[in-house]
Order: C-alpha cells, then sequence, then structure tokens
C-alpha cells in the first residue's frame, strides 16, 4: 500500500543516476537517509513522491523519487508528529537570517554578562547551525525583533531534542513565547512583530503540541498553557483552518 502524505517513509535505496553531477555534500547528505524515517510530503503531478529532511549541518533537502523507492516507516504517532512540528518550525523561518539585528552574544553584554570567549565565529545567517552551547547563552529576553525571529526556531526544535526544565535556554525559551497581559505585553507585541502568519502558526503549532511529545514539569505546562490562551492560540486556529 502506497504511504500517505504527511507520514513517515524509508529511503530503500537511491535511485541510479540521482548523484550524478550533485556536490559532494548533497550526495553525502542523500546518502545518510538511506533506510532512516523521513518526512513524505505529497506526491507531485508526475506521481513522484516529494521527500523532505534536514542533514547534519541543518541543510534543508527536497528529494523527488518514484514510489517504488520509499515503503512506510512503521507506525510511532510520537516520532511522526514531532517530524511533522520540526519540519513546519523549519520550512516557515527557511532563510532567515539576522541582518541588523541583535546577536546573542550581543544580547549577552545587554544582559550585563561578561562574554564568554569563543574560538567560533558567530553564526549569523544559518540559525539551523547555532549550537546548543551558543543556546544555553540564554538570552533570547534581550533580543530586538530581528534577533527573536532569527534566533528562535533553533531554540524551539532544542526543547524537543533536549528538554531540561531546569535549563535556561529551555525556560528563556517558553518565556520568551509567553506575553503576559501586564506592562511587558507592549514589548512582547514588539519582539514578534516581524513573523509573519506562517511563522506565527509555527510557533502555535510547537506549543500546542509540546506536551505531547515531552514531558513538561508543571511549570512548563503553565507557561504553555497560559502563552496558548493569551496570544498564540488565535494563530493555532487559523493554521488549522488553513
Amino acid at each position: 500500500m502506497k504511504p500517505n502524505p504527511g507520514e513517515l517513509v524509508v529511503l530503500i535505496a537511491i535511485p541510479r543516476g540521482m548523484l550524478d553531477d550533485l556536490p559532494e555534500e548533497d550526495q553525502l547528505a542523500i546518502k545518510e537517509i538511506v533506510g532512516k524515517p523521513i518526512l513524505l510530503n505529497e506526491y507531485d503531478d508526475a506521481g513522484r513522491a516529494e521527500l523532505e529532511f534536514t542533514d547534519r549541518d541543518g541543510k534543508f533537502h527536497f528529494l523527488y523519487v518514484a514510489p517504488d523507492f520509499i515503503k512506510a516507516a512503521g507506525t510511532n504517532s510520537r516520532l511522526e508528529l514531532r517530524t511533522r512540528v520540526e519540519s513546519e518550525i523549519r520550512r516557515a523561518f527557511l532563510g532567515v537570517g539576522l541582518g541588523k539585528g541583535t546577536s546573542l552574544r550581543q544580547a549577552q553584554i545587554a544582559d550585563g554578562r561578561k562574554n564568554e570567549p569563543s574560538t567560533q565565529k558567530e553564526i549569523t545567517d544559518n540559525w539551523s547551525r547555532v549550537s546548543l552551547d551558543e543556546l544555553e547563552r540564554d538570552c533570547v529576553a534581550h533580543l530586538d525583533a530581528l534577533g527573536f525571529r532569527y534566533y528562535i526556531p533553533a531554540p524551539m526544535l532544542s526543547v524537543l531534542e533536549h528538554y531540561n526544565s531546569s535549563s535556561m535556554r529551555v525556560i528563556g525559551t517558553l518565556t520568551g513565547l509567553y506575553p503576559k497581559k501586564d506592562n511587558t505585553w507592549e514589548y512582547h507585541m514588539h519582539r514578534y512583530s516581524l513573523l509573519d502568519a506562517t511563522q506565527k502558526a509555527a510557533i502555535a503549532r510547537f506549543l500546542s503540541e509540546l506536551p505531547k511529545l515531552v514531558e513538561l514539569d508543571s511549570e512548563s505546562q503553565k507557561v504553555v498553557e497560559r502563552a496558548l490562551r493569551n496570544y498564540w492560540g488565535e494563530y493555532l486556529q487559523s493554521n488549522a483552518a488553513g
């Protein structure tokens, strides 16, 4: 039986000639996903399966193969849901750069903390390559609107992958998405002002599905519920309607 769009599938083998003339890094990325669960987006007009995956460097790939080259990955509803949520985040923020926005290291200085020395150049053009160590700096609260739009997908994905209720990275990410109806409301609205409808829908989906994907502690659970109630739930409904 042919897998349905939205399901996880496994690439059985690489079609003959597919790797010809591709850059070496693309060839490696395709070879590495053979036999691993990846997302089936849809079937195109020619009947080919459109597959979507992210390589080890965070680069987004689309692959088109005949249905004979894929099979269903098996039943794992949590893995499938997580893959969909991650994919929606990556799609929504694909190509977003920092521009002239505030970087994490600049935000750390604004927070009054000494900037920890690093031998690595700060990544400002590909949020998917920002390391977990960099995200642990937890300066989300001091990012401007440009910085927030650039960085927020990375810590959201990190919460799915590395949830730790005591981590300031996790706490900072969730509280950064929780606009309280007090004198900080306008501050949050300013930081969300550059997000488009697709990006807001991806954030809303992340918050809505997070309790199903991660065992949240009671405080995180309350923050997520209130964030949806106060602001993001509206975009979740818009997303569902579309």
